[in-house]
């Protein structure tokens, strides 16, 4: 589990906050924070499910779930896809785009099941990590 805020300089401007859970083999969720109320995306190993707040919006078969598009920026923000073989960086000169700032990491949260991945309010918290840490 990771939760992450990025100051972003360009097109979006503002402070962007996220939380990413993972459990292997394939249960994800990303939660967005906005606005308004938390945009959650839940993969339960067979069905995507979208709630906004804890009001479940919909719920799509793995098969066809776009939500595949948001693990694969997870392998970007993660740089695996940056290793990729025919992969080409260009350098953006002194162009900042964007500052991500971890707030809290949990490799292993007490509590995360596979079951955990049905409703938002089932996935564990993820205490601030300590400074230095």
């Amino acid at each position: 589990m990771r939760q992450s805020e990025v100051r972003v300089e360009r097109s979006f401007s503002g402070t962007w906050r996220w939380r990413q859970v993972y459990l292997v083999p394939d249960h994800y969720a990303w939660t967005i924070h906005t606005a308004g109320e938390p945009d959650h995306y839940l993969f339960d190993g067979a069905t995507t499910r979208a709630f906004v707040g804890d009001a479940e919006v919909s719920a799509t078969p793995g098969a066809v779930s776009p939500l595949r598009t948001h693990v694969r920026f997870t392998a970007v923000v993660n740089l695996d896809a940056l290793a990729l073989p025919g992969v080409t960086l260009n350098a953006l000169g002194d162009i900042v785009l964007a500052e991500e700032r971890v707030l809290a990491t949990c490799p292993d949260p007490p509590g995360l099941a596979p079951a955990s991945f049905a409703a938002p309010g089932t996935l564990p918290e993820c205490p601030p990590s300590e400074p230095g840490r």
